[in-house]
């Protein structure tokens, strides 16, 4: 009975997005999937080069195209309803890619904190000096990794 009623809580959310919700949704969900197999399969040396690289959009912004924040909206949609639980890495990494396509280029921000004694890592998204993808004062609770030696070092922590 549970089961059954988050499926048609769900359902009815869905119910009412425009079909061009539908398809960012879709490509989000994609893209979580392509993300998480790469870091899962490929070796860590590989898919790490790729994900620290500076990236350039490669969309082009469009008249009344949709914002960062609406683009993020849906994305959210699509990490809830995945078939696999998505970390803050794959989840930045994920909306980064939807971002650029979009002609956005946000920034990826890896982070470390203590806790207790062990090293906690975090991966959000930064565009305009604006967090996108998490809280905005997450930045105050992490210290940030700024070289590429660092931020390889810092992958490893992330939850």
């Amino acid at each position: 009975m549970v089961l059954s009623s988050r499926l048609l809580r769900k359902f009815r959310t869905g119910v009412g997005l425009p079909l061009r919700d539908w398809f960012v949704i879709w490509e989000a969900w994609w893209t979580l999937l392509a993300v998480d197999l790469r870091v899962r399969l490929l070796p860590y040396s590989f898919w790490r080069k790729r994900l620290l690289r500076e990236v350039v959009a490669y969309g082009a912004k469009r008249p009344g195209a949709r914002s960062p924040q609406e683009i993020g909206r849906l994305f959210r949609i699509a990490v809830r309803n995945h078939i696999r639980p998505m970390n803050c890495l794959r989840r930045a990494w994920a909306l980064r890619t939807l971002l650029l396509r979009r002609g956005f280029a946000p920034r990826l921000v890896l982070g470390v904190r203590r806790e207790g004694e062990k090293l906690a890592g975090h991966a959000w998204l930064e565009l305009e000096g604006q967090v996108v993808n998490d809280a905005p004062d997450v930045a105050e609770q992490y210290v940030q990794v700024t070289t590429d030696t660092q931020a390889a070092d810092a992958l490893r922590f992330l939850d």
